[in-house]
């Protein structure tokens, strides 16, 4: 009866919340819309980066301060707030004349509200599925990652039709409605609701449940810290910048480098799910030392693809570090939520946004050293570095936590 009510019901809320994030994720897919914005506001490249790289602190800064307000306020009402402001973020940008107009509507008002849905949707769903939780958290993040492959052809259509400012404008108007729908069905769960729902595997041990400031004082945390900005960092500059080196290091056209990303960026959203499936079978120590290695792997190819000049060598390769780049993506709450527990997470997750600030530094790191040495070899020899330096910290995070926890996590 009761029991089975809920089980039906989490997987309605679990599609709502994948809507949801389906349409907060189409903040990534900013590049689509950035020849169009320079040619109409007379703006160079470093201007429109600026927009992108603001609107995702914007989106960290928004998660960071969701995660404190959801432990005093309901998902409803700061969803509510987030409509609101995603709506006046899309609907005076299309209105912008002047570059200072698009960081403070695009960048600030459009960022910190798709933060804030962020943090709802990783905070409330998993809730529902203890005994499923790095599935259902997979899913989440893969409707997140496949925002610009699955609305892109429509962004792109409506930019020959309309133009960037009649796409805004539509964006607006749907991403507030998605939002307000969630607002009227997502919540976190009724103690009655709790008691129908399936417990946490047995076989799945783990840490305690810390508020941030304790969890701040263990090793784990920055153990874990560094093993995400290193893979994030990794996955965003090859985001950054894989159609350029296709094109300049590679001598690919245009067309060819902007299809075979569009293909390799899949393999982040099916990274999200299966690592999620993997860790709930094997663990978060196993996962990450299994990431480590692919990650290894990966940008052994992407190096061997520059010498050897063979671009379906750099696209396996590439292809490889998304899909631990998705892994790194759904396991990052997971772990959070392993580690230090549910009644916290919210704002614990949020402080691990932190790293996704760092971690989304390394991209213009990489274009300064580009510029510096003319092609992507040495660049990409320290995104090599950074895969290694992943896989050590994964070796050193299962001793890390047998020693905080009693066992390994």
């Amino acid at each position: 009866g009761k029991s089975m009510e809920v089980i039906k019901k989490r997987w309605g809320y679990l599609a709502l919340a994948v809507t949801i994030l389906l349409f907060a994720g189409i903040g990534y897919a900013f590049s689509l819309f950035v020849a169009a914005i320079e040619a109409d506001l007379s703006l160079s490249r470093a201007d429109t980066s600026f927009i992108f790289t603001l609107c995702f602190i914007c989106f960290a800064a928004g998660s960071l301060i969701t995660g404190f307000l959801l432990q005093k306020f309901s998902a409803a009402l700061l969803l509510r707030i987030g409509a609101v402001m995603i709506l006046f973020g899309f609907i005076t940008s299309s209105k912008a004349v002047q570059l200072w107009q698009l960081y403070f509507t695009y960048s600030i008002c459009c960022g910190l509200s798709i933060g804030i849905a962020y943090n709802i949707m990783i905070s409330v769903i998993p809730l529902y599925f203890q005994d499923k939780v790095g599935l259902a958290t997979g899913i989440l993040l893969m409707g997140f990652a496949m925002s610009t492959t699955l609305l892109g052809p429509f962004c792109e259509k409506g930019l020959s039709v309309i133009g960037w400012r009649g796409v805004f404008l539509i964006l607006g108007i749907c991403e507030a409605a998605v939002f307000l729908a969630g607002s009227v069905g997502i919540h976190m769960p009724f103690k009655n609701q709790k008691e129908g729902l399936p417990e946490a595997q047995k076989t799945r041990r783990s840490g305690e449940s810390l508020p941030p400031r304790r969890m701040l004082r263990r090793r784990s945390f920055y153990v874990f810290l560094t093993i995400y900005i290193a893979i994030g960092g990794v996955g965003m500059s090859l985001i950054n910048h894989g159609a350029m080196t296709l094109q300049e290091d590679l001598g690919r056209s245009l067309t060819v480098s902007v299809l075979i990303v569009g293909i390799v960026c899949l393999f982040n959203g099916v990274g999200r799910v299966l690592w999620g499936i993997v860790y709930d079978r094997i663990g978060s120590a196993r996962s990450l030392t299994y990431l480590g290695i692919l990650l290894m792997a990966a940008m052994a190819l992407v190096l061997s693809s520059l010498f050897l000049e063979a671009a379906w060598l750099f696209g396996l390769g590439m292809a490889l570090v998304m899909f631990c780049y998705g892994g790194s993506s759904s396991l990052a709450p997971i772990i959070v939520r392993a580690l230090y527990g549910d009644s916290c997470f919210s704002a614990n997750f949020a402080v691990t946004n932190i790293g996704t600030m760092i971690l989304s530094s390394v991209p213009a790191l990489i274009g300064i050293m580009q510029t510096k040495s003319g092609n992507y070899t040495m660049p990409y020899v320290l995104l090599g570095v950074f895969s290694a330096a992943a896989f050590l910290m994964a070796c050193v995070y299962g001793k890390v936590t047998e020693s905080e926890f009693g066992h390994v996590c």
